[in-house]
């Protein structure tokens, strides 16, 4: 009896690892026939990137292999969608699913050569994205973590002097903060009002720290009051942590008068 199931074991084993082994030949079949496509689309002329990234946004699959091999060579040729493309789904490709993009990971430049040959070509857009990615960078070395910084910086204000209103809001706490560049409040303020002009929602409540750190309570209450008053999300966002720090320190109190 225990020699007939642990043959049937071995029979179940067996045709699961057939079944996996029959999946896998059919995907790297499938791939091989993408490529193939790829080969005879790029062939049948001249391509060019726009072409290729026409091509690609009509495929349905998101991780079609032909779809990966014609954002390749539209970035390849220069195209900074294209590249920029490459760089966030490279650094961001999920570990579980290994085989997404398979087919381009380990083909020409990563992702921050990518970023930076897209934000080069002067998209702020583009700029944008190399910051962020640089600034979401967080090595635990902290001479390499100062240089994502100082990187970051270069970038969020490249972006911001070409009118980008988020960045502008970035350069402005980052001087707050004395991030990238040293400390300096009068050029966070600087920035901050550029962001607001801009459109940047965020900016005043930005404003308005500097306002406090700077001493100026009444100009920054007056301000507080208005933004409240015409129920703007950094305004309450700002009551709301004041609130949760008041009631913070009362129970703290209670407990030293317990104690």
């Amino acid at each position: 009896m225990k020699a007939t199931t642990i043959k049937k074991a071995g029979i179940i084993s067996l045709a699961v690892l057939s079944l996996i082994l029959l999946w896998q030949n059919s995907g790297m079949r499938d791939e091989l026939r993408q490529y193939r496509a790829a080969e005879i689309y790029l062939a049948a002329e001249e391509r060019t990137a726009e072409d290729c990234l026409a091509y690609a946004r009509t495929l349905g699959r998101a991780d079609d292999t032909l779809s990966d091999v014609l954002w390749l060579v539209a970035a390849q040729k220069g195209d900074a969608d294209a590249q920029s493309y490459l760089g966030r789904v490279l650094d961001t490709y999920p570990p579980y699913r290994a085989n997404r993009y398979s087919s381009i990971k380990d083909r020409g430049p990563k992702s921050e050569k990518w970023l930076l040959a897209a934000a080069r070509q002067g998209n702020p857009e583009h700029m944008e994205t190399l910051a962020r990615f640089y600034d979401y960078s967080r090595p635990d070395d902290r001479t390499a973590r100062r240089q994502m910084q100082l990187n970051a910086f270069h970038w969020y204000r490249e972006a911001a002097l070409r009118g980008h209103a988020y960045c502008m809001y970035q350069v402005a706490s980052m001087y707050r903060l004395g991030e990238g560049e040293e400390k300096d409040l009068a050029q966070a303020e600087q920035w901050y009002e550029k962001a607001e002009a801009a459109g940047d929602q965020s900016a005043p409540g930005g404003l308005w720290l500097v306002y406090m750190e700077t001493g100026r309570h009444d100009i920054a209450d007056a301000m507080l009051k208005k933004g409240l008053e015409e129920g703007l999300p950094w305004a309450v966002h700002i009551k709301k942590a004041q609130e949760f720090e008041e009631e913070r320190q009362r129970r703290l109190q209670e407990r030293e008068n317990r104690e």
